[in-house]
């Protein structure tokens, strides 16, 4: 158990987590973490983008769909739509909700949806959130990222969304109030009535007026 004086090996040990974390061999093989990207391009983007994807549904503009894939996991965390997604890549927005439910179907990203303060989902609403379902694949992606870093902030939402997500929790996300403040995550009943606002927040600040570092929090409302 770490001492109150180890905050800083513990704040350590949580950016190696965020960003090695999800992979077994790249927490404990010095090697593997050594070149993370040929790691994740040979075990995700070889087997499953450009191989088990096209089989299972016939795609056959492969770099299409591993650019699509480049673009949503660069923005893990973030809002986005599909007109978004179809300016920057180029691609139409039918198929690229197509090429995204297959991603999902490969379990490689997320989406979640803006809901109302009645747990409603908008009918026409046209934004959503998308996680990546481990955040060492943007490791792999893009490389490593050092907590001061702004990218860091969505990997740390990324790494504790899919430690809530894969609990079978209904989670959806909403802009409440007079300004329309993003909250980032929203549990739901199995009534689909909101019971939890999760804000996530990570950045050098005072802890308890005494304790400065790194850290995460995760900030739980209960309706």
């Amino acid at each position: 158990m770490y001492a109150l004086e180890d905050i800083g090996r513990l704040n350590e040990q949580f950016v190696e987590y965020v960003n090695f974390g999800g992979y077994p061999e790249l927490a404990l093989s010095p090697t593997v973490r050594g070149n993370p990207e040929r790691f994740v391009k040979s075990d995700i983007v070889d087997k499953v983008l450009l191989r088990d994807l096209p089989q299972l549904y016939g795609i056959k503009d492969i770099q299409e769909l591993n650019s699509l894939f480049t673009l949503l996991a660069f923005n893990t965390a973030e809002e986005v739509s599909f007109e978004q997604l179809s300016q920057r890549s180029g691609v139409g927005k039918q198929t690229i909700q197509r090429y995204i439910e297959y991603l999902e179907a490969a379990f490689l990203i997320k989406r979640v949806f803006r809901i109302d303060q009645d747990g409603k989902r908008y009918q026409r609403e046209r934004n959503f959130k998308v996680y990546l379902t481990n955040s060492a694949m943007y490791t792999g992606l893009f490389g490593a990222k050092d907590p001061d870093e702004r990218e860091f902030g969505h990997l740390v939402e990324t790494a504790l969304f899919e430690q809530r997500f894969h609990e079978d929790a209904r989670l959806n996300y909403a802009r409440w109030g007079a300004e329309d403040s993003e909250v980032d995550l929203v549990e739901s009943s199995a009534a689909l009535k909101p019971i939890a606002a999760l804000a996530f927040h990570y950045g050098a600040r005072a802890v308890q007026g005494r304790l400065a570092g790194y850290e995460a929090q995760i900030q739980g409302v209960t309706a």
